[in-house]
This record gives C-alpha cells, structure tokens and sequence, in this order.
C-alpha cells in the first residue's frame, strides 16, 4: 500500500473540488447580481453626478472665461483711453465674461476708481457664481453614496444572518451571498463617494483660480484705465 502524504491529499481534494465547481464571475456580473437595490441608488447618484462633472468641466474653463489675449486688447485699450473701442469690442465678445465684466465697469467710469472696481468685482462674483452652480451637489453626493454604500453593508450582514437563521447552518454556501453583497456595496459606494469628492474640490480650486485671475485682470483694468500707474505682468497664468 503507498502512503501518500497529507498534504498531498489535501491539494488532490481541492483540485478535484475546483474542477468540479463552476468558472468565477468576471467582476461586472458580481456587482450587477450581488449588490442588492443599493447599487441602483448608487446608480442614480453616479448619474447625476457625471452630470455636473460635465457640466462643470465646460463652464470653468479658464480659456473661455478669461481669455488672456481678449484681456490684453481689453488693457491695451484703456491706456489709451479708448472708451468707446472698450465699448465696442465689449459688445463684439459680449458672450464671454469678461467682456461683461469690463463693459459693467466702463458703464459707471464717470464715477471713479472705487465704482468702477466694485462694479466690476460684482459682476465677476456673479459670473462665477453662475458656473459654480450646483457643484455643492458633487459634495452632497459623495457623502450620500458613503451612507448608501454603509447602508449596502447592513443590509447584506442582515441578509448573511437570515441565511444561517434560516438554513440552520454556518455553512459559507448559505452566507456567502450576504458577505458578498455587504462587501461589495461598501466598495462601490466608497469608489463613488471618493471620485465625486475629488471632482468637487477640484472644481473649487478652479474657481478660486478664475476669481483670482479676474481680480488682477480688475485691477489692472482699473489702473490703465484712470492712468494710476502702468499696468504690466499677464492676464491668465
């Protein structure tokens, strides 16, 4: 008789057992039949937060803005004190906003320095404040879908715990699916959570550097302008 090892036996045992058992799930069919009804609320998040993504994405860009040669020729002309070329060439790129904002601030030049900048300042805060709109919700939803991914969690534990209630058995076959459907939940809405969190914060960077850009652009707008001291340096970095 021929002694076989121990574990021997045990890799043979296994390998008959994987041979027998069904091919492993590719990770798109796990989470799409293992998640329960909170990947559907994740869904929705997911939706409507690429929605502002995408959304935000085209109304912050700088280039569109605060375009840098726009705000040279907007500079060059009030050295000269061109009014009226500021006028015209505000109501020629008057779809851009910095054209708003420095057509607001030629509207009230017989008015002084201090007018003029604050005019100007708050037509550029209105400005940004019209693309930011609704980037508040990127961050609402980050902070929904780690609830909802914690909400995943229990209800999977509790659906683990019916299962060996239920079957009368600890047996992993009966729990498997609730372990399957906790974990999983807990690392799609963390996923979610995170992008959403990340692109929030971004989007705010962004704007802090638009409203910077504009109030040096105001700046030394406001100073060729009434001829305070000449204006130098770039417009958009």
């Amino acid at each position: 008789m021929i002694d076989v090892p121990l574990h021997w036996v045990w890799l043979i045992e296994a390998a008959a057992a994987r041979k027998g058992a069904p091919p492993p799930e590719d990770w798109m069919t796990l989470v799409l039949t293992k998640s329960g009804v909170c990947l559907w609320l994740l869904f929705a998040c997911s939706i409507v937060g690429v929605a502002v993504i995408l959304m935000k994405a085209v109304a912050l860009r700088g280039g569109k803005i605060l375009p840098r040669s726009l705000g040279e020729q907007f500079l060059q002309l009030a050295q000269q004190r061109d009014v009226q070329g500021i006028g015209e060439l505000c109501q020629r790129f008057e779809h851009i906003p910095v054209a708003r904002v420095t057509y607001a601030g030629l509207e009230v030049a017989s008015s002084g320095v201090d007018v003029v900048e604050k005019e100007m300042s708050d037509t550029a805060r209105y400005e940004l404040i019209e693309r930011t709109s609704y980037l508040a919700v990127l961050g609402v939803l980050s902070y929904v879908a780690t609830l909802v991914g914690l909400l995943g969690t229990v209800t999977g534990m509790i659906n683990a715990f019916r299962n060996i209630h239920m079957q009368g058995t600890t047996s992993t076959e009966f729990v498997a699916a609730g372990v399957y459907e906790s974990l999983l939940n807990t690392a799609e809405g963390l996923l979610i959570a995170i992008l959403f969190y990340l692109a929030f914060h971004f989007f705010r960077a962004r704007a802090n550097i638009i409203a910077n850009e504009f109030d040096e652009y105001i700046t030394r707008f406001v100073k060729a302008l009434f001829h305070i001291q000449p204006a130098g340096g770039g417009v958009e970095r």
